[in-house]
Parts: C-alpha cells; sequence; structure tokens
C-alpha cells in the first residue's frame, strides 16, 4: 500500500500514534499500577505492554528498508508517552527508522510558559546531539489550541 501511495507522487506518510504499532509478545497480564513510562502515565493500566516496545523499532526499520529507503520522502510519526530520550531511537538518522517525530510536551505545558520553553529546549537538544529533526508540537485535534493558554493583549 504503501509503494502504491509513493507511486502516486505523495511526499511522504504521517503515521498516528506509530508507538503502538507492536505489543509484548505473548499478550502477557498487565499491573494495573504500572508507571514503566513515568508519573504522568502511570494511571494507564498496562501501557508497557503496548507502548513503545522493542519490536515497534523492528517494524519501523523494516519499512525504511523494504519501502521508504526507496523513494526521496518524508515520514513522521506522532508518539504519546516518551521523553527526548526516548523519542532518538525513532530518529537518528543512523537507525534509519523515521525522519522525524510529533510528541506532546508542548502541549502538555498548558498555561506554564516555563515548562513550554523547557519542552521545547530539551526536545531539541536531544535531537540536536544524535542529529536528528524534532517538532515544535503546540496543538492537534485530540487537544485544545494552543490559544487557550496565551493571554490576549487585545
Amino acid at each position: 500500500m504503501m509503494r502504491w501511495w509513493l507511486d502516486q507522487g505523495i511526499d511522504g506518510f504521517r503515521m498516528d500514534v506509530m508507538n503502538f504499532i507492536a505489543k509484548v509478545p505473548g499478550y502477557p497480564a498487565f499491573a494495573a499500577d504500572s508507571a514503566v513510562l513515568g508519573e504522568r502515565y502511570a494511571h494507564v493500566p498496562g501501557i508497557e505492554l503496548c507502548a513503545d516496545t522493542d519490536r515497534v523499532h523492528d517494524y519501523l526499520q523494516e519499512m525504511h528498508r523494504e519501502v521508504l529507503a526507496h523513494y526521496d520522502v518524508m515520514s513522521v510519526g506522532e508518539r504519546h508517552f516518551l521523553n527526548p530520550e526516548r523519542a532518538v531511537p525513532y530518529v537518528a538518522p543512523d537507525r534509519r527508522e523515521l525522519c522525524m517525530l510529533f510528541q506532546f510536551d508542548q502541549i502538555f505545558a498548558g498555561g506554564d510558559h516555563a515548562a513550554l520553553r523547557r519542552g521545547i529546549e530539551d526536545w531539541y537538544a536531544e535531537s540536536r546531539r544524535h542529529g536528528a529533526w524534532t517538532t515544535t508540537t503546540l496543538g492537534n485535534h485530540d487537544f485544545p489550541r494552543v490559544d487557550c493558554y496565551v493571554e490576549s493583549t487585545t
């Protein structure tokens, strides 16, 4: 399917919540109090079984090797439940997975301007250290618009 679209002339793919494309093998039971991915997501039971598993990287590398590497295209993945360090494997050029990620630290900052700045700086610093790209994501269909957090000057 990807080759068909690429042969039609599209310039790339945006992959929604692509860190959920692989579960832990065997579909094991989960602990309801799991906090593997950090305090922010401790309320999501079993998140460690389906988000950001090692198999995700196998699939993305296969997709790149078998399809994307044969075209001059851009790939971006939407990622939840990660920090800049966990994001690097998805976008480091030598890993050959994705070109960049949409991530949501800036959205989660809400009206906290210091957290917003810290989120932007942390993501750019870690990405740049590995020769990777990042994005500044200020909103999408799942979250309130950024103007909800910005004071009007009028």
